[in-house]
Protein backbone atom coordinates (compact mmCIF):
# COMPACT_ATOMS: atom_id res chain seq x y z
CA UNK A 1 0.00 0.00 0.00
CA UNK A 2 2.93 2.53 0.58
CA UNK A 3 4.52 1.73 -2.23
CA UNK A 4 0.99 2.26 -4.29
CA UNK A 5 0.55 5.58 -2.66
CA UNK A 6 4.13 7.20 -3.42
CA UNK A 7 3.80 6.02 -7.30
CA UNK A 8 0.45 7.97 -7.40
CA UNK A 9 2.63 11.14 -5.84
CA UNK A 10 5.09 10.43 -8.02
CA UNK A 11 2.74 10.34 -11.11
CA UNK A 12 1.17 13.24 -9.47
CA UNK A 13 3.90 15.31 -9.43
CA UNK A 14 5.62 14.33 -13.25
CA UNK A 15 1.96 15.58 -14.46
CA UNK A 16 2.43 18.64 -12.71
CA UNK A 17 5.67 19.23 -14.30
CA UNK A 18 4.82 18.26 -17.48
CA UNK A 19 1.83 20.89 -17.06
CA UNK A 20 3.34 23.65 -15.77
CA UNK A 21 6.51 23.49 -17.97
CA UNK A 22 5.52 26.11 -20.92
CA UNK A 23 5.40 25.19 -24.05
CA UNK A 24 6.50 28.43 -26.07
CA UNK A 25 9.97 29.97 -26.76
CA UNK A 26 10.27 33.19 -28.50
CA UNK A 27 12.93 33.75 -31.07
CA UNK A 28 14.06 37.40 -32.06
CA UNK A 29 14.75 38.55 -35.03
CA UNK A 30 15.75 36.51 -37.41
CA UNK A 31 14.64 33.51 -35.84
CA UNK A 32 17.29 32.02 -34.26
CA UNK A 33 18.57 34.02 -30.46
CA UNK A 34 16.04 33.12 -28.00
CA UNK A 35 13.99 36.12 -26.33
CA UNK A 36 13.64 35.36 -22.68
CA UNK A 37 10.39 35.63 -21.00
CA UNK A 38 9.93 39.20 -19.59
CA UNK A 39 12.50 41.01 -21.78
CA UNK A 40 12.16 44.60 -22.82
CA UNK A 41 13.43 45.55 -26.41
CA UNK A 42 14.31 49.22 -26.87
CA UNK A 43 13.33 50.82 -30.02
CA UNK A 44 13.61 54.25 -31.90
CA UNK A 45 11.08 55.65 -34.08
CA UNK A 46 10.72 58.32 -36.74
CA UNK A 47 7.50 60.63 -37.40
CA UNK A 48 5.35 59.54 -40.15
CA UNK A 49 6.64 56.15 -40.40
CA UNK A 50 6.13 52.23 -39.35
CA UNK A 51 8.34 50.46 -36.53
CA UNK A 52 8.23 46.87 -36.88
CA UNK A 53 9.37 44.01 -34.38
CA UNK A 54 9.13 41.06 -35.42
CA UNK A 55 8.94 37.72 -32.74
CA UNK A 56 8.94 34.17 -33.88
CA UNK A 57 7.34 31.68 -31.53
CA UNK A 58 8.01 28.01 -31.15
CA UNK A 59 6.18 24.84 -30.13
CA UNK A 60 8.93 22.94 -28.42
CA UNK A 61 6.98 19.89 -27.16
CA UNK A 62 7.52 16.74 -28.98
CA UNK A 63 4.64 15.39 -31.06
CA UNK A 64 2.08 17.55 -28.97
CA UNK A 65 0.08 19.83 -30.99
CA UNK A 66 -1.13 23.42 -29.53
CA UNK A 67 -3.21 26.59 -30.54
CA UNK A 68 -1.82 29.85 -29.23
CA UNK A 69 -2.79 33.75 -29.54
CA UNK A 70 -1.67 36.52 -28.30
CA UNK A 71 -2.52 39.96 -26.27
CA UNK A 72 -1.39 43.35 -27.11
CA UNK A 73 -1.62 45.69 -24.42
CA UNK A 74 -0.75 49.67 -24.95
CA UNK A 75 0.67 50.47 -21.53
CA UNK A 76 1.69 54.31 -22.49
CA UNK A 77 1.13 55.58 -26.25
CA UNK A 78 2.46 59.15 -27.41
CA UNK A 79 -0.19 61.05 -28.65
CA UNK A 80 -0.88 60.15 -32.33
CA UNK A 81 1.40 57.00 -31.64
CA UNK A 82 -0.78 53.64 -33.02
CA UNK A 83 0.03 50.30 -32.04
CA UNK A 84 -0.83 47.24 -34.70
CA UNK A 85 0.06 43.68 -34.77
CA UNK A 86 0.47 41.02 -37.26
CA UNK A 87 0.16 37.24 -36.08
CA UNK A 88 -1.82 33.55 -37.12
CA UNK A 89 -1.38 35.08 -40.88
CA UNK A 90 -3.83 38.19 -40.03
CA UNK A 91 -3.45 41.73 -39.53
CA UNK A 92 -5.12 43.68 -36.81
CA UNK A 93 -5.86 47.60 -36.01
CA UNK A 94 -5.27 49.81 -32.95
CA UNK A 95 -8.74 48.67 -31.52
CA UNK A 96 -8.12 45.09 -31.22
CA UNK A 97 -6.13 43.81 -28.27
CA UNK A 98 -6.51 40.04 -28.41
CA UNK A 99 -5.77 38.37 -31.88
CA UNK A 100 -9.11 36.78 -32.45
CA UNK A 101 -7.48 33.69 -34.76
CA UNK A 102 -5.32 31.55 -32.92
CA UNK A 103 -2.26 29.60 -34.48
CA UNK A 104 -1.78 25.97 -34.10
CA UNK A 105 1.40 24.31 -34.53
CA UNK A 106 2.80 21.09 -34.42
CA UNK A 107 5.73 19.70 -31.72
CA UNK A 108 8.62 21.34 -32.98
CA UNK A 109 7.01 24.09 -35.05
CA UNK A 110 7.80 28.01 -35.02
CA UNK A 111 5.02 30.29 -36.63
CA UNK A 112 7.70 31.00 -39.44
CA UNK A 113 7.68 27.74 -40.88
CA UNK A 114 3.66 28.61 -42.14
CA UNK A 115 5.45 31.98 -43.91
CA UNK A 116 4.61 32.00 -47.60
CA UNK A 117 5.52 34.60 -50.35
CA UNK A 118 1.84 35.70 -49.99
CA UNK A 119 1.51 35.67 -46.08
CA UNK A 120 4.57 36.26 -44.04
CA UNK A 121 2.49 37.15 -40.94
CA UNK A 122 2.44 33.93 -39.08
CA UNK A 123 4.59 34.89 -36.53
CA UNK A 124 3.84 38.35 -34.61
CA UNK A 125 4.47 41.74 -36.35
CA UNK A 126 4.51 43.94 -33.50
CA UNK A 127 4.01 47.42 -35.15
CA UNK A 128 4.04 51.07 -33.99
CA UNK A 129 2.88 53.79 -36.44
CA UNK A 130 4.64 57.41 -35.29
CA UNK A 131 1.72 59.78 -36.23
CA UNK A 132 2.94 63.04 -34.36
CA UNK A 133 2.90 65.91 -33.61
CA UNK A 134 6.51 64.38 -31.73
CA UNK A 135 8.43 61.48 -31.48
CA UNK A 136 7.72 60.79 -27.68
CA UNK A 137 7.41 57.97 -25.24
CA UNK A 138 4.99 54.59 -25.81
CA UNK A 139 5.51 51.45 -24.47
CA UNK A 140 3.19 48.26 -25.55
CA UNK A 141 3.34 44.99 -23.77
CA UNK A 142 2.66 41.62 -25.59
CA UNK A 143 1.54 38.05 -24.37
CA UNK A 144 1.77 34.63 -26.09
CA UNK A 145 -0.81 32.18 -24.41
CA UNK A 146 -1.63 28.54 -24.90
CA UNK A 147 -5.76 28.72 -25.74
CA UNK A 148 -6.13 25.42 -23.79
CA UNK A 149 -3.35 25.94 -21.01
CA UNK A 150 -3.75 30.24 -19.90
CA UNK A 151 -0.80 29.20 -17.60
CA UNK A 152 1.40 28.40 -20.81
CA UNK A 153 2.15 32.16 -21.65
CA UNK A 154 5.46 33.78 -22.52
CA UNK A 155 5.59 38.04 -22.99
CA UNK A 156 7.82 40.72 -23.94
CA UNK A 157 7.68 44.55 -23.87
CA UNK A 158 8.53 46.65 -26.28
CA UNK A 159 9.53 50.79 -25.16
CA UNK A 160 9.91 53.14 -27.52
CA UNK A 161 11.92 56.30 -27.19
CA UNK A 162 12.94 55.74 -23.78
CA UNK A 163 14.01 58.98 -22.00
CA UNK A 164 16.84 59.39 -20.57
CA UNK A 165 18.20 55.63 -22.15
CA UNK A 166 18.53 55.80 -25.59
CA UNK A 167 17.22 58.73 -28.03
CA UNK A 168 18.17 58.53 -31.99
CA UNK A 169 20.24 61.16 -33.37
CA UNK A 170 19.64 60.12 -36.61
CA UNK A 171 17.36 57.53 -38.10
CA UNK A 172 18.36 54.33 -37.70
CA UNK A 173 16.98 51.47 -39.82
CA UNK A 174 20.00 49.34 -40.31
CA UNK A 175 19.42 47.45 -36.37
CA UNK A 176 17.87 47.95 -33.30
CA UNK A 177 19.07 47.51 -29.43
CA UNK A 178 18.04 45.59 -26.66
CA UNK A 179 18.70 46.51 -22.92
CA UNK A 180 19.56 43.09 -20.51
CA UNK A 181 17.94 44.01 -17.25
CA UNK A 182 19.91 41.41 -15.82
CA UNK A 183 23.43 42.60 -16.55
CA UNK A 184 24.54 45.91 -17.80
CA UNK A 185 24.63 45.20 -21.46
CA UNK A 186 23.33 46.15 -24.81
CA UNK A 187 22.60 43.67 -28.11
CA UNK A 188 23.17 45.23 -31.76
CA UNK A 189 20.71 43.38 -33.72
CA UNK A 190 21.93 44.02 -37.61
CA UNK A 191 18.45 43.75 -39.86
CA UNK A 192 20.54 44.55 -43.11
CA UNK A 193 24.14 43.42 -43.87
CA UNK A 194 25.07 47.71 -44.51
CA UNK A 195 27.39 47.87 -41.76
CA UNK A 196 30.74 45.67 -40.55
CA UNK A 197 31.36 47.66 -37.06
CA UNK A 198 30.09 49.59 -34.40
CA UNK A 199 32.42 52.10 -32.82
CA UNK A 200 31.82 53.46 -28.99
CA UNK A 201 32.34 57.11 -28.30
CA UNK A 202 32.76 59.07 -24.71
CA UNK A 203 30.77 61.93 -24.64
CA UNK A 204 33.73 63.86 -25.61
CA UNK A 205 34.65 62.03 -28.73
CA UNK A 206 37.02 59.84 -27.31
CA UNK A 207 37.00 56.31 -29.27
CA UNK A 208 36.22 53.83 -26.59
CA UNK A 209 35.44 50.81 -28.19
CA UNK A 210 35.53 49.75 -31.89
CA UNK A 211 32.78 46.67 -31.83
CA UNK A 212 33.24 44.01 -34.74
CA UNK A 213 29.24 43.70 -36.14
CA UNK A 214 29.82 40.78 -38.51
CA UNK A 215 27.02 38.42 -37.21
CA UNK A 216 23.33 39.31 -36.97
CA UNK A 217 23.45 39.51 -33.30
CA UNK A 218 26.60 41.54 -31.32
CA UNK A 219 26.54 41.42 -27.57
CA UNK A 220 28.32 44.22 -25.74
CA UNK A 221 29.38 44.74 -22.22
CA UNK A 222 28.92 47.70 -19.92
CA UNK A 223 29.81 46.74 -17.08
CA UNK A 224 33.70 47.88 -16.83
CA UNK A 225 32.79 51.47 -18.40
CA UNK A 226 31.37 54.71 -16.04
CA UNK A 227 27.97 55.71 -15.40
CA UNK A 228 28.12 58.31 -18.31
CA UNK A 229 26.29 59.28 -21.62
CA UNK A 230 28.18 57.44 -24.90
CA UNK A 231 27.41 57.45 -28.19
CA UNK A 232 27.31 54.59 -30.29
CA UNK A 233 27.94 55.14 -34.60
CA UNK A 234 27.61 52.74 -37.09
CA UNK A 235 29.87 52.12 -40.06
CA UNK A 236 29.26 53.19 -43.39
CA UNK A 237 26.55 55.28 -42.04
CA UNK A 238 24.97 58.78 -40.23
CA UNK A 239 23.08 56.10 -38.24
CA UNK A 240 24.30 56.83 -34.17
CA UNK A 241 22.49 55.85 -31.15
CA UNK A 242 22.77 57.82 -27.67
CA UNK A 243 23.52 55.69 -24.89
CA UNK A 244 22.96 56.20 -21.17
CA UNK A 245 24.80 54.04 -19.30
CA UNK A 246 23.41 54.12 -15.34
Amino acid sequence: MKTYLVWIAASLCAAYTSFAQSSLVMLYANGTQTLSNGDVIILTTSLNQETKQTVDILNTTNNITHTYKVKRRDVVLNPGADAYFCFGGSCYGPSTPDAPNALTLNGGQKASDLNSQMNPYYPLSADLYENGPSIGYSEVYYKFYNVSNPNDTASFTIKYDVPGRVSAVSNLYSCSLRYHTNAPSITILRNHSDFEWAELFSVHGQLIRRIPCNASQTDVSMEALPAGIYLLKLSESLNSFKIINP
